[in-house]
């Protein structure tokens, strides 16, 4: 047999070996401490992940890259019992944010015993297009840097793009908002609706959306991949 044969050969059997997902080289998980229910999370050069008061559900969205939405199933306590985590990677290395949301995935499958499968599922989702008198958005003026912030009954915007603005309407809505005005640029908004939908008493945020921005959302049904729990565990301090 040839060195190229050889070669050939070796190739593909490589390539049907399903390479090991990489894992931090040391990892504690603690359950939080009583104090507020704020989540943290953040990546540090070399590999380092931090994380602070984040329920399993959190985790889950950070590492598999997913909205609250599109997690089904599982116990109570993923969403209610809160978690510190400080994870490390091999040291000398440095791995990609993608390369470390894997070894978070490795990382929940060991210590909380996480299964999940797939589903593809066919929800209510809204598509963000411009309204019939035309969009009413102002210019982005002065800041330096994309800045977003929303609360009860308002979203305020600096210098962000109409994919950003449908990505804050997800967080709002707890449904696909997909951003369908094809306009460009960055824009300031601020949007205002009644806090308490429920109540008979001012502006919906779909009723807001149309006469503060000019934007409209439609309804539609479209598909949505979905993590479903199949099981789970509590982590024990360690």
């Amino acid at each position: 047999m040839t060195l190229q044969a050889i070669l050939l050969a070796f190739a593909i059997v490589s390539a049907g070996v399903a390479q090991p997902s990489p894992e931090f080289e040391a990892a504690s998980i603690k359950p939080s401490p009583p104090g507020p229910n704020n989540t943290l999370t953040r990546f540090d050069p070399g590999g380092r992940f931090t994380a602070s008061g984040a329920p399993l559900k959190a985790l889950m969205q950070l590492a598999y890259g997913v909205k609250d939405f599109q997690i089904s199933g599982g116990p109570g306590w993923t969403e209610s019992e809160r978690y510190d985590v400080l994870a490390k990677a091999a040291e000398g290395t440095n791995p990609s944010q993608e390369q470390l949301k894997l070894m978070i995935q490795a990382l929940l499958v060991e210590r909380f015993h996480l299964k999940i499968h797939r589903e593809t599922r066919d929800p209510t989702i809204y598509s963000l297009v411009v309204g019939k008198g035309g969009q009413k958005l102002q210019a982005s003026a002065g800041a330096s840097v994309p800045g977003m912030s929303m609360g009860p009954g308002q979203l305020t915007g600096k210098k962000i793009t109409m994919k950003m603005l449908a990505g804050m309407l997800e967080q709002q809505l707890d449904r696909v908002v997909a951003d369908n005005t094809g306009i460009q640029g960055d824009f300031d908004v601020k949007l205002e609706w009644a806090k308490d939908q429920t109540a008979d008493a001012g502006a919906s945020i779909f009723t807001s959306i149309q006469e503060q921005l000019g934007l409209r959302l439609e309804s539609q049904k479209g598909p949505v991949e979905v993590l479903v729990i199949e099981g789970a565990e509590k982590a024990s301090a360690n």
